[in-house]
């Protein structure tokens, strides 16, 4: 791939912020600050549209965190070295979120399309959230290791990820009913904002790094000639 196609490849990151923003935006308040089964299926009711626009974005930044999770990997194996766990680890990581969010996005078409069940569905789409925070904690954590330990792309990304990576795990754990540590609370929201602005750091990284570069090896000094051992004759 071309320098232009690995700039973008890593853009994709930021992409993938642009359009999970946008479909969290866009999603009904209702859905968002479920208070209740009718009150979720009123909202759909009145917001379908919103509602199918809503996933449809979140399922393309689904695809976007997939391409970019490509990547990051592409640049931490590379400067990893093929036998070291952690770029794979990463990958998993950042796949699994993926997938997650993905669900999530397919949980809430089928909320929007199914009025009867439009509650159950919005709390497993929320529950889905939830568990990929676990995943992206993973991929930030392994990610930042190799960038502190490596010295690739930037150090100072990995330093502010690891605590980002532990904020995720702490946002899975909000699950009250109402109040800061709830879904919805001002604890989780603030951890989001802080690792979607992590994303579209460690992309703009990726795309100003370029394509990876198998770095080239000194040229070998060809090897002295072997004497023959000359022997007395005896």
């Amino acid at each position: 791939m071309g320098k232009r196609g690995s700039g973008l490849s890593a853009l994709s990151g930021a992409a993938f912020v642009a359009l999970i923003t946008t479909a969290l935006f866009v999603l009904p308040d209702a859905v968002r600050r479920p208070a209740g089964d009718s009150a979720v299926a009123s909202a759909l009711s009145d917001a379908h549209s919103a509602a199918l626009a809503a996933a449809y974005l979140a399922g393309l930044a689904s695809a976007c965190f997939i391409w970019f999770v490509g990547a990051v990997r592409a640049q931490l194996r590379l400067a990893e070295g093929e036998t070291s766990p952690l770029s794979a680890v990463a990958t998993i990581g950042g796949s699994a979120g993926a997938a997650l969010v993905l669900a999530a996005s397919a949980t809430w078409t089928a909320a929007a399309t199914r009025a009867a069940s439009a509650g159950a569905l919005v709390s497993l789409a929320e529950s889905l959230l939830l568990a990929a925070s676990f995943a992206l904690a993973v991929f930030g954590a392994a990610a930042s290791l190799v960038l502190i330990e490596t010295r690739v792309l930037s150090t100072l990304l990995g330093r502010l990820g690891l605590p980002v990576a532990a904020m995720q795990v702490v946002a899975a754990g909000c699950v009250a009913s109402s109040g800061l540590l709830s879904p919805q609370g001002a604890v989780r929201t603030a951890i989001t904002l802080a690792g979607l602005a992590w994303i579209v750091a460690l992309s703009l990284a990726c795309a100003r790094q370029g394509t990876p570069r198998v770095p080239s090896l000194p040229p070998q000094l060809p090897s002295p000639p072997s004497r023959a051992t000359v022997r007395p004759p005896g």
